[in-house]
């Protein structure tokens, strides 16, 4: 009994640590993926409602209007918001 518990104690311990090493290397896949401009891991976000309304469109609406507004690069958004996404 008592080494389930010393088993269990170690693995509270390095949990958080494993999810924070799992979420660093999620961001810098990401932040990778955006530097190489991937079409596919950024494509579908930037679909907007120019074509006509779909389901997919706010994501590409929002980033774009902030491009707009900022003159930063639409791409940015996208990373930021699955970076914030992969965090919650």
């Amino acid at each position: 009994m008592m080494q389930r518990n010393t088993l269990e104690a170690a693995f509270r311990r390095g949990l958080p640590w494993g999810l924070l090493g799992l979420l660093l290397l999620t961001c810098l896949d990401i932040l990778d993926r955006y530097l190489w401009l991937d079409p596919w891991n950024f494509g579908d976000w930037l679909i907007n409602y120019a074509g006509g309304f779909t389901r997919r469109g706010l994501s590409g609406e929002i980033a774009l209007w902030l491009s707009a507004s900022t003159g930063l690069d639409p791409g940015a958004f996208i990373a930021l918001a699955q970076i914030v996404s992969y965090a919650l």
